[in-house]
């Protein structure tokens, strides 16, 4: 028993040597004494005690916190957020609304063509500016319109004069039209304003003479016979009325000559538009109902 008890001695004077206390109850203060100071010679006391240990001196929270060595307070980084920088949107300047150029006429566009639906002068000048007559137009001649303004329009005649005619004596052509030159004993198609076709004719004579005007085509067929149940009938392949009895076809059984040539003055039709035969079916085939019909001299 006495061994014993030396044994236990020397174990508990052991360990106040190795936990560096003089004495057990040095042990004892440093383990249960809070807020203590002296190095700690545990890794519990790094935790401090009124914060990490509960009433029983456990600790309840594994949270590990850095000490700083002088001062034994918590060392707390601040933790700054990038700055952002915000790049405004350029601001963009509306842009003020121009007003569109007119689109300029084109001189030398067929569809430009007009035709005079009355007597009408023909100025050197336009109207604002004097009104300086060169000479009077008859109706239904065809000019070419190069330019148009408020009141006139600036004018190529079929002569090549330039001048300035009132626009409201003035009628544009459509896109497919026939026209006959009453003087020159020509007929010119037009379709989707070119000319397809230009060939000679024979028109009225003196007595029975081809009216001028501005006609629309009544109808067209082909295969009839032409007469007015008196002295005169007439076969023809490809028949176009225009202007009451008076229409194109052709006229090739008996006819053989056309244009100013065949002396239509003496020689020329009861007032229909004779042509040869191939000229009256590209005619026949390219032209409608309603399709225009101009005669002028």
């Amino acid at each position: 028993m006495k061994n014993k008890n030396k044994l236990l001695l020397l174990f508990i004077t052991l360990n106040l040597i190795l936990t560096g206390c003089t004495s057990y109850e040095d042990k004892i203060v440093a383990e249960v004494k809070p807020g203590t100071t002296k190095e700690p010679t545990h890794f519990e006391d790094v935790i401090p005690w009124e914060t990490y240990r509960d009433e029983n001196g456990f600790i309840i929270n594994d949270k590990v916190v850095q000490f700083d060595e002088e001062e034994e307070e918590p060392i707390i980084e601040e933790i700054v957020a990038p700055e952002v920088v915000v790049t405004p949107e350029p601001t963009v300047e509306p842009t003020p609304e121009s007003t569109p150029e007119p689109t300029p006429i084109i001189i030398g566009e067929t569809h430009f063509f007009a035709y005079l639906k009355r007597e009408s002068n023909f100025y050197n000048t336009c109207a604002c500016e004097g009104e300086e007559v060169k000479y009077v137009i008859a109706p239904f001649q065809k000019g070419l319109v190069l330019e148009e303004g408020d009141t006139d329009c600036y004018v190529q005649d079929e002569d090549m004069n330039y001048g300035f005619i009132d626009k409201n004596n003035l009628e544009y052509l459509p896109d497919t039209y026939v026209e006959i030159d009453l003087s020159e004993q020509v007929l010119e198609l037009y379709k989707n304003h070119d000319v397809i076709l230009t060939t000679l004719v024979v028109t009225g004579k003196d007595s029975t003479p081809t009216r001028i005007g501005y006609f629309p085509i009544k109808y067209k067929t082909t295969d009839r016979t032409l007469t007015d149940n008196k002295t005169y009938w007439s076969d023809v392949d490809y028949w176009m009325p225009f202007d009451g009895g008076i229409g194109l076809h052709d006229e090739y059984r008996w006819r053989s000559t056309y244009g100013p040539d065949a002396n239509h003055s003496v020689n020329g039709s009861h007032g229909c538009v004779n042509m040869p035969l191939d000229a009256a079916r590209t005619t026949y085939e390219n032209v409608e109902q309603g399709d225009m019909v101009l005669v002028h001299k």
